[in-house]
Formats: structure tokens, C-alpha cells, sequence
């Protein structure tokens, strides 16, 4: 008999595979740990005697998202324990809000499995010559959901075919982290972006003045929402680094010419310090696009057109 005690999916499956951690978004930091006489326990050294050493460190960790422990879910699923999990899901749903999905979490976690962090991009046209065509939109989401890291959700209408409503319907049909992207330029934006249930914002730092970039990056981030810092050269990467980002996108394509440059990519992608997200975007169609790019130090990798003509490659990149 399944643990879930019917005819749906096992439990351990509609448990969460991770547990989110306010801290990271509160306004102001909570107050240090006391040990039971009442003394200040804010270092983990002091409390090693009477807790256990993982309790600690979930005690301690800044985190967004701490993995649940495979073990943990598959006990919880045993004991039948996931009830106030299901409880709060359906009120989240009742009055309308989640809590975010990190994007720069969700990639890190993808390696910590040792799978390839793909961002499965949707998108209906491309100035590169792509159109969707009678892509099924609803299919194509099912299948990169079982896969991919995140997704990635094209709203500009004009040049690709994107819309607002693309991105809601995206956000609500999937449990990826989403990245809204867009040339994001006000504020209105990345208020949309949140209001509309993405998880990530795009900001490119061509478009934009070093007082516009620090702005709506930290608008995005006030929201609880992770930014794509996106840049194309050197210079970009100088004025991308002095946000101090989380994660940063190298573009093959140059936006004016429409050219690519996997080699300046792939340079660029090296120079970026570590402890920040690299993703490698554009221009990936094969597993051997991928293994060049994560030998130049990319972390993830945003496909889309490739994807979108064939979502069965997502198996093989995952892999590659």
C-alpha cells in the first residue's frame, strides 16, 4: 500500500525536497541564540555540548533554502507527518502568495546532485530567424519541469512574441523557480515581474546607467527576488561586479549585431570570482556546447531555442 494510503502519488513525493528559511529575508537580524544559563550562544562552538551538531547548524545557517534530508521526507512520508506541510500549501493558495523560489538556490542544488543546472528558456519568436509555431506550450512545460534547474519566460511581444500573460500562466504551471526576462528598464517591471509570480528578473547592464543597474537590482531584491545580472564583455562584467550580484549571465550574443562570440564568453565566464552563480547563455545546442562552457567555469545554462525545437535534448544535456 503507498504511503499516501490511495490511489495518487506516494507521499514522499508531495513533500518538499527543501524547507525555506525566513532569516535571509528579514528587515533586521534576530537576536543571538542563549545557551540555558542566558548567555549570548552565537557561535556554534558553545552550543556543541548539549545540541546535536546538524540541529546547530540549521540553527545558524543564512540560507534561503536548506535541503530536507532524503532520509527526513522518506520518514515523514512513513510516519504520516507531511499533514501541516499539505495545510499550509492550500494556504498559501487560499490567499494567494508562496514563498519565493530561489533561482540562484535552485542552480546550486541542481550540482549538489550532480546534474547540469539547466534553464529551460519558453519563448514563441527570436530575431535569430525562430518562431514556435504550433508548439504546444502546456506539453513543453510538463516536460523541462521534470528536469531543468529553472525556466526562463521571454515577455518582450514585439521581437519575441512574449506577453505578461505567458509568464503567469508559466509561474502557476510549474514549481521551477522563474525567471522573468525582459528589457527591464523601471521599476513597473520588476513590480510586474513580482506581482506576476516570477521568482528572477533580468537586468542587462548595457541597457542600463550604473544608477538605473544598483536601482532595480535593489528593488528586485527588496521583493525577495533574485537578479540575472547579464553582460556581454569586460567592461560590463568591471560595472556588473560593483553590485556585488549573485549571480551573473554572460551572453554569447551581442545584442546590436546579433553576433555570437563563444570565445569572449567563455573568457568572460572565467573572470568571474568565485562564490557567484555564472550562467552561460545563448547559442547551446548539443552537449558539447554545454561540457565547453562548464569547463570555462559556467555553473548553469539558460537554452532556448534549441530546447523549444527539440525539449527531448533536455535529457541529454542534463547528462552531458
Amino acid at each position: 500500500m503507498p504511503a499516501s494510503g490511495g490511489y495518487g502519488p506516494p507521499m514522499v513525493d508531495l513533500i518538499p525536497e527543501s524547507w525555506y528559511n525566513v532569516v535571509p529575508d528579514l528587515p533586521e537580524p534576530l537576536p543571538p541564540p542563549m545557551d540555558p544559563p542566558g548567555r549570548d550562544s552565537s557561535s556554534i562552538g558553545l552550543l556543541n555540548e548539549i545540541m546535536p551538531r546538524a540541529v546547530l547548524e540549521h540553527q545558524f545557517t543564512v540560507e534561503r533554502w536548506v535541503r530536507i534530508p532524503d532520509e527526513v521526507r522518506g520518514a515523514y512520508a512513513n510516519f504520516g507527518r507531511p499533514t501541516p506541510l499539505l495545510r499550509a500549501k492550500k494556504l498559501e493558495e487560499r490567499i494567494g502568495t508562496r514563498p519565493p523560489r530561489g533561482f540562484a538556490d535552485a542552480i546550486r542544488a541542481a550540482r549538489s546532485r550532480g546534474v547540469n543546472p539547466v534553464i529551460a528558456e519558453l519563448k514563441l519568436a527570436s530575431p535569430s530567424g525562430f518562431r514556435a509555431g504550433d508548439v504546444d506550450v502546456e506539453r513543453y512545460l510538463r516536460t523541462v519541469a521534470r528536469g531543468a534547474a529553472a525556466l526562463s519566460v521571454i515577455t518582450e511581444p514585439v521581437a519575441f512574441g512574449g506577453s505578461y500573460d505567458l509568464l503567469r500562466m508559466a509561474s502557476s504551471s510549474v514549481d521551477l523557480p522563474v525567471l522573468m526576462k525582459d528589457f527591464v528598464v523601471t521599476s513597473g517591471q520588476v513590480r510586474s515581474a513580482h506581482s506576476l509570480g516570477a521568482d528572477a528578473v533580468l537586468l542587462i547592464v548595457r541597457l542600463l546607467r550604473d544608477a538605473e543597474l544598483e536601482l532595480l537590482y535593489s528593488e528586485a531584491t527588496s521583493m525577495g527576488m533574485d537578479v540575472l545580472v547579464e553582460v556581454h564583455d569586460e567592461h560590463d562584467l568591471e560595472r556588473a561586479l560593483r553590485l556585488r550580484p549573485r549571480v551573473i549571465g554572460v551572453n554569447s550574443r551581442d545584442l546590436l549585431t546579433l553576433r555570437m562570440d563563444g570565445e569572449l564568453q567563455r573568457r568572460i565566464l572565467g573572470m568571474i570570482p568565485g562564490g557567484i552563480v555564472r550562467v552561460a547563455e545563448s547559442g547551446i545546442r548539443s552537449a558539447d556546447d554545454l561540457r565547453r562552457l562548464r569547463d570555462s567555469g559556467a555553473d548553469a545554462f539558460l537554452v532556448g531555442t534549441s530546447l523549444m525545437e527539440n525539449p527531448g535534448l533536455l535529457e541529454e544535456l542534463l547528462d552531458a
